[in-house]
C-alpha cells in the first residue's frame, strides 16, 4: 500500500503564486476510508483574481513561439512521469480506482501533453491572393492565434487524464488556463499545478482554483474574460454552464447513455465479455459505460448466463493490489443513485441475476456489488 499521498494539504495557484483559501474541504480516502487531503476552497474573490490573471497573461502568451510552448509541454509530461507513483496513489485514493488503472491514467496524461506538442507543430495557416479583376496583387495570410482564456472544468472519473485532455491543447495553442477540478477529486490537479508551477511560463498562464461549484461556478463560467470553456460532466451541469456563459466557444462532453445491441447472429462469448467490461470498468462511472444490453429474444437467456459468468472474472478487492479490477463508487450519493436504479428496475419486473446490494467497506467508502438484472 502506498503512503506518499496521505494527509495532504493543497492550496490555490493563482497568478504564479500559491495562496491559501478562506476555507477548505475534505477529500475522502476511497482506499482506506476517512480523509486523506484537505484542499483550499476558492471563493468569488479568488475566482476573480484568477480570471484577472488569465486575462492579463493573454498578450504575453500571444507572443510566445511554438518551440517555447513545446518546451513547456514536454517539461510537464516529464514532470508527470517523474511523479508517477505519487500521482497513481492519489488517483487510487481520491477516485477509488485500482492501482493498475491509476498508473495507466498517469501515463495517458503524460502522452496527452506530448501529443499536444505535435499538434502545435502542425498548426497551419493559409495564404490567399486576389483572383478577380481589380484585386490583382492583393495578398492575405490567415494565421492561427490563441482564443484567449480557457476555463477547464474537469470531472471526478478521470481526474488527471481528462484534465490533460483539456489543459494540454489549450496551452499548446498559447491560451491562458483557469482550471476548476471536480471537488471529489482535486488532488491530482493540485500535483499537476505543482509541476506546471516549475515551468517558466508567464504569470497567470495557468491558474488552479478548486472550490465548490455552488460558490464559484457561475462566477467563472459567466465572466466575459473567458473566451472558451472546456467541460466534461453531466448533461445538467453542462446546460447550466452554457446558460451562464457569454459568447464563448463551448467544448463539452456531457453525460452518456450507451446501450449494447446483440443480434441473433452475434458471437455471444465476445458480446458477453464486451458487455461485462463495458459495464464494470471503473464501477460503471464512465460516460461510455454500457448501461443496458438489448438482446434478440432467441439469444437472450444464453447471453444472460454468459455475462453472469464473465462477471466472475472481475475482482473486487484491495485497490493497491495489482489483481484488483473493481473498486467503490465515488460517494454515498452515487451509491444512492445506483440503488435507486436497481430498485426501480426490480419494481418494474426485472430479475436480479447477481448482486443488488451495497455496503460501506470503510468510513466513506461505498461499494455496490456488481449487479446483473434481466
Amino acid at each position: 500500500m502506498g503512503q506518499e499521498a496521505i494527509r495532504r494539504r493543497e492550496r490555490l495557484y493563482v497568478d504564479g503564486e500559491w495562496v491559501a483559501g478562506p476555507d477548505t474541504f475534505p477529500v475522502t480516502d476511497l482506499a482506506d476510508g476517512g480523509t486523506f487531503a484537505e484542499v483550499a476552497a476558492a471563493d468569488e474573490p479568488h475566482a476573480e483574481r484568477a480570471l484577472a490573471a488569465a486575462a492579463a497573461a493573454k498578450p504575453a502568451l500571444r507572443e510566445t513561439t511554438i518551440p517555447q510552448r513545446c518546451e513547456w509541454l514536454q517539461a510537464i509530461a516529464d514532470g508527470l512521469r517523474d511523479r508517477k507513483a505519487e500521482l497513481a496513489e492519489v488517483i487510487v485514493r481520491e477516485a477509488g480506482k485500482p492501482i493498475s488503472s491509476a498508473r495507466g491514467e498517469v501515463e495517458s496524461a503524460a502522452e496527452r501533453f506530448e501529443r499536444a506538442i505535435e499538434e502545435a507543430r502542425h498548426l497551419k495557416g493559409e495564404y490567399r491572393e486576389g483572383t478577380t479583376s481589380g484585386h490583382e496583387g492583393w495578398e492575405a495570410i490567415v494565421k492561427p492565434e490563441p482564443v484567449g482564456a480557457v476555463l477547464c472544468i474537469t470531472p471526478y472519473n478521470y481526474p488527471l487524464a481528462t484534465t490533460a485532455l483539456q489543459v494540454a491543447p489549450a496551452l499548446a495553442a498559447g491560451n491562458a488556463v483557469v482550471l476548476k477540478p471536480a471537488s471529489k477529486t482535486p488532488v491530482s490537479g493540485a500535483i499537476l499545478s505543482e509541476i506546471v508551477a516549475d515551468v517558466p511560463m508567464p504569470d497567470g498562464a495557468f491558474n488552479f482554483v478548486p472550490g465548490r461549484a455552488s460558490e464559484i461556478g457561475d462566477a467563472l463560467a459567466g465572466d466575459d474574460r473567458v473566451n472558451a470553456i472546456a467541460m466534461t460532466g453531466s448533461s445538467g451541469a453542462g446546460k447550466h454552464v452554457a446558460h451562464e456563459s457569454g459568447m464563448v466557444n463551448l467544448h463539452m462532453e456531457l453525460g452518456g447513455n450507451a446501450p449494447a445491441v446483440v443480434f441473433e447472429d452475434a458471437d455471444l462469448e465476445q458480446a458477453a465479455a464486451a458487455a461485462a467490461k463495458g459495464s464494470l470498468k471503473y464501477a460503471g462511472q464512465r460516460c461510455s459505460a454500457i448501461s443496458r444490453v438489448l438482446a434478440h429474444e432467441s439469444v437472450h437467456d444464453d447471453l444472460v448466463e454468459r455475462i453472469d459468468a464473465r462477471f466472475d472474472d472481475w475482482v473486487l478487492g484491495d485497490l493497491f493490489d495489482d489483481d484488483t479490477d473493481l473498486g467503490p463508487l465515488v460517494s454515498a450519493e452515487q451509491a444512492d443513485w445506483v440503488e435507486e436504479l436497481v430498485d426501480d428496475a426490480v419494481e418494474r419486473g426485472a430479475r436480479v441475476v447477481r448482486g443488488g446490494d451495497r455496503y460501506e467497506a470503510a468510513d466513506g467508502v461505498h461499494v455496490f456489488e456488481p449487479t446483473l438484472l434481466a
